[in-house]
């Protein structure tokens, strides 16, 4: 019986170091952001800039997705700060989110499309960096994927890391998804986008786009587990794959939903807190293997 209690015990521990203790310990940083502003054509935008340890100035531009805080949402503020410290960080917001709200208002377009934001980062890193785009790694989640993956079609980056990238198709294919898109992006930005340019712009993000030819940067797809757009966007992968070849990689994290716990409102919170710290450092445990196999 005591041996039994002693097993018992120490599954027990290791469970709680599994659970809280590491993932605690391997998500902790002490990295630190300033704030920034940069100027676009007639626009401002607003950003976190961290500058990294690395000799070779690899910079990372992160991208969040559709949530109205931009990046102080809860995930994003997680994800900038568990990049691996030899690479730069700018953590965007796009126009019409978080601290880029009201700066060039009267310029904000009545669009999805914020390819034009990430122009005006990578102009702001050259210009005061001498940052080019083949030394700049994009990540974008959700949304962000949406950006970032139609960036990789005609810009050569050193990487391109779409995080749960959506299904727009299945958008597309249904009046009811396009009207509750137009409701969600007009609440968390105060832009509303007619349907017919809704339309359009979505069709950059959609599998026929990205399938027309090889991307001029490679692109890395990053899934978590419970993603709904995994099997719509397999097949396309396998493809690209074949007809691609080096330019296409794909990785799923387990345990993980499309918000990474963040958003877990089923699960009281330090329930909540517990799956999110678990999921983020399996995010952390990728991202640190996709960057650092990067030029290596």
């Amino acid at each position: 019986m005591k041996k039994i209690l002693l097993v018992g015990l120490i599954v027990v521990l290791l469970v709680v170091i599994g659970l809280f203790v590491l993932p605690s310990f391997y998500l902790s940083s002490t990295r630190q952001f300033e704030e920034q502003s940069i100027e676009g054509q007639g626009f401002q935008l607003h950003g976190y800039l961290s500058e990294g340890t690395g000799p070779d100035g690899k910079w990372v531009i992160l991208v969040h997705g559709n949530r109205s805080e931009g990046q102080e949402h809860e995930l994003y503020q997680n994800i900038r700060a568990i990049l691996p410290p030899e690479y730069s960080v700018f953590a965007v917001d796009l126009r019409g989110f978080g601290g880029s709200v009201g700066n060039g208002e009267n310029q904000l377009p009545e669009t999805i499309d914020r390819g034009a934001d990430l122009a005006v980062v990578s102009n702001f890193l050259y210009e005061n960096y001498g940052i080019q785009e083949d030394q700049t790694v994009l990540i974008g989640h959700s949304f962000g994927a949406a950006q970032v993956i139609s960036a990789a079609q005609d810009q050569d980056y050193l990487l391109v890391i779409p995080i749960g990238l959506g299904d727009w198709d299945a958008l597309l294919d249904s009046d009811s998804e396009i009207d509750g898109y137009i409701e969600k992006f007009y609440a968390n930005t105060g832009i509303r986008v007619d349907r017919s340019v809704l339309i359009e712009d979505a069709g950059k993000f959609t599998t026929e786009s990205f399938s027309r030819g090889c991307p001029e940067s490679p692109v890395w797809f990053v899934f978590a587990s419970q993603d709904d757009a995994i099997p719509a966007h397999w097949e396309a992968y396998k493809s690209l794959s074949e007809a691609c070849p080096g330019l296409y990689n794909w990785s799923e994290i387990p345990l993980s939903d499309h918000m990474y716990g963040t958003e877990m409102s089923k699960l009281p919170g330090p329930l909540r807190g517990i799956y999110s710290r678990l999921s983020l450092s399996l995010l952390k445990y990728r991202l640190d293997r996709i960057l650092n196999s990067v030029g290596s």
